[in-house]
């Protein structure tokens, strides 16, 4: 169970001194330089800027390619203007070209996500390198497709598209294997926390879940250069070749000192059961006031047989299918409301990445408030967005993207760092699969849900009223969760912040031990 830091050099880590591996020997080679301490400034060593270096590289990597698909609404656009699915259209609209566009997103949304659900089962053993060249490979390869692939009749082959002899639709499979490299990124990008101090660990995770909504704006800003004149093979050319090598300069820095933190911090979680297994029965009131979240260290059975895990359950499949399905339907909805110029269309994409301006105040509800009060605070934004779909009026759904979008972005940053703090590092990506299985299976209604609202109600005000019922369990579960955390207080992320704070008046000599320790997870 240990991570295999060297694996992929062909190693296997050995437990006594002679058998280092060469990427553990490498990386205390470099933090014992110096007196295992390069300075950097004052305080900064040699691992911590690697670690920091690594970490902002991942999320640029995050903000230029994770969110292709959560653009859909700028993404279809451009593909359309670009005369794609054209002979769908007739003299009394486009109606039938817009199902087929809804259709892709949620195909693609659906192969992302199981996607994400695989590669989070395989990221708790093969790591963040992995991860690396998979997002790589799959987004270049889905992009170069999208450059290239030029279906502007579904009845008959285009002489002057090189993939017209194929028996399937080429821009579904592009989209999808696009999907698929989005995941991949976005995964990644979790790992990218573990790297960071124990106080600055809910900063990062909210960081990371604000830059992949902001990372929706890349297809927008992909259109626009459409528009000013670039063409689309030369568009989708120059953004494959720039995911490439963001990805391979990526997957260099993983390598020394970052792979060992990571494999520390698995075993220092797997020694809290054994020492939570050597307490007397009769110490239970010290073992719920604990410092240690009370599922570290328990098997993966043990773990989602807990509160915890359904909690997570409850609102990760309800709101991260409206969140989702909101993202595929909302070019339909503005169309219905007049939108024919996608004007608005190209604001809501364009505001995605403004939750990155509020990143510091979601970071701070989590850090100061705690888990329960986050989720709250997401609910609300979440009943504001859903009811103001309900008005049938352009300039009141401005109000309704800027709630969405803080919502989803609070969302998934809640929803992340109560995964990564509750379940630690060892097997977080076991129970993010799990759930994201789930979450696939759902996302397949996406478009049967949207169809049957258009038929019974004669728009999308159905979908909208879905949503804000999935509202209600979750409030419920959030009610529920902080009377959970009154009796196990380290289970909340705010309980870091709190013993941080407490460390600070602590003796010199406590000081420097724990300074030493943490000096330790880069060696």
């Amino acid at each position: 169970r240990d991570w295999p830091a060297a694996s992929l050099l062909g190693f296997r880590e050995q437990r006594n001194c002679l058998g280092l591996s060469l990427v553990g020997a490498v990386s205390k080679l470099l933090c014992a330089m110096d007196s295992k301490k390069i300075e950097v400034g004052d305080e900064t060593s040699y691992c911590e800027v690697r670690a920091w270096s690594t970490v902002v590289l991942g999320l640029a990597n995050s903000l230029l390619f994770s969110g292709v698909l959560w653009g859909w609404a700028s993404l279809q656009s451009f593909l359309e203007d670009d005369g794609l699915y054209q002979d769908l259209c007739d003299a009394s609209g486009c109606d039938e070209r817009k199902e087929r566009m809804l259709y892709l997103y949620s195909n693609g949304q659906m192969f992302s996500i199981f996607a994400y659900a695989i590669l989070s089962l395989l990221m708790d053993r093969t790591g963040p390198v992995f991860l690396s060249i998979v997002g790589g490979l799959f987004e270049t390869f889905g992009l170069i497709l999208l450059a290239y692939v030029d279906i502007t009749n579904t009845n008959e082959n285009n002489e002057n598209d090189m993939f017209s002899q194929l028996p399937f639709d080429v821009l579904d499979f592009a989209v999808s294997i696009v999907g698929i490299g989005s995941s991949a990124i976005m995964v990644h990008a979790l790992k990218l926390a573990f790297l960071v101090p124990t106080a600055k660990f809910a900063w990062v995770m909210t960081l990371t879940n604000c830059i992949v909504d902001g990372s929706a704006v890349m297809p927008a800003v992909l259109y626009q250069l459409y528009r000013l004149g670039m063409s689309r093979q030369m568009i989708f050319t120059m953004y494959a070749g720039l995911c490439f090598a963001v990805n391979a300069a990526l997957l260099v820095s993983w390598f020394g000192p970052n792979l060992e933190k990571l494999r520390l911090k698995n075993a220092k979680e797997s020694s809290s059961r054994d020492s939570r297994d050597s307490r007397d029965a009769s110490e239970s009131e010290a073992a719920t006031a604990s410092s240690t979240p009370r599922l570290h260290g328990l098997s993966l059975p043990e773990q989602l047989h807990s509160f915890e895990f359904g909690f997570a359950f409850v609102i990760y499949l309800t709101q991260g299918f409206s969140a989702t399905s909101y993202l595929g339907f909302n070019k339909n909805l503005l169309s219905m409301l007049g939108d024919h110029n996608n004007i608005y269309a190209q604001v809501f994409t364009a505001l995605l990445p403004s939750s990155i301006l509020f990143a510091p105040l979601f970071g701070m509800s989590l850090s100061k408030k705690g888990f329960a009060f986050a989720f709250s605070l997401m609910l609300l934004l979440g009943f504001i967005w859903s009811i103001v779909t309900l008005v049938p009026s352009l300039q009141a759904q401005l109000v309704a993207f800027l709630a969405f979008t803080n919502y989803r972005a609070m969302l998934y940053s809640a929803h992340f760092t109560f995964l990564a703090h509750t379940f630690g590092n060892r097997t977080f990506g076991r129970v993010n699969a799990i759930l994201s299985v789930l979450a696939a299976l759902l996302s397949g209604l996406i478009g049967p849900s949207a169809s049957f609202s258009q038929q019974k109600f004669g728009s999308l005000v159905g979908m909208s009223l879905l949503i804000i019922c999935l509202m209600v369990p979750c409030s419920l579960m959030t009610l529920q969760l902080a009377r959970h955390l009154r009796f196990y207080p380290a289970g909340d992320i705010c309980s870091l912040h709190q013993g941080h704070a407490e460390t600070s008046f602590e003796e010199p000599s406590q000081s420097s031990e724990s300074a030493d320790s943490d000096e330790s997870t880069c060696m």
